[in-house]
């Protein structure tokens, strides 16, 4: 039986950004679409479909959230990190395609990305076991 945090591996996850203005002023479709964990590149031709662990439709408002991406994936790495585990979050994607967004977040704290939720996290459990 795997003990903590062995029993995660590589994990990867797509996030589809809401259309910019430069997109919305070209009139640019949307080239893909998500059900459950299923990504579909749609083509005239021939549609492409990918499986991922974790899918996020962020294109609409309010779906996707930042909170809803660190409570799938930073809350095992930050539960991992405490328990001695090395953890590696790697973004990947085209200039602009919203990484720098997910990992930092926004100026609201709403909006907070992976990585200060993983931060703040550390030091209230540190906190936590300094008062014990």
């Amino acid at each position: 039986m795997p003990t903590a945090g062995m029993e995660e591996s590589i994990k990867v996850a797509v996030r589809a950004r809401p259309v910019n203005q430069r997109e919305k002023k070209l009139e640019c479709d949307i080239c893909v679409s998500m059900s459950g964990k299923t990504v579909t590149m749609l083509s005239e031709r021939n549609p492409k479909h990918f499986t991922y662990d974790y899918t996020y439709w962020s294109v609409n408002a309010g779906e996707g959230s930042q909170n809803e991406i660190f409570e799938d994936i930073g809350n095992t790495m930050l539960s991992n990190a405490i328990d001695g585990f090395n953890c590696t979050l790697f973004a990947y994607g085209q200039t602009g395609s919203g990484k720098s967004y997910t990992m930092m977040g926004g100026q609201d704290e709403d909006d907070a990305g992976v990585i200060p939720r993983m931060i703040e996290g550390l030091f209230e459990e540190k906190d936590r076991l300094e008062k014990e």
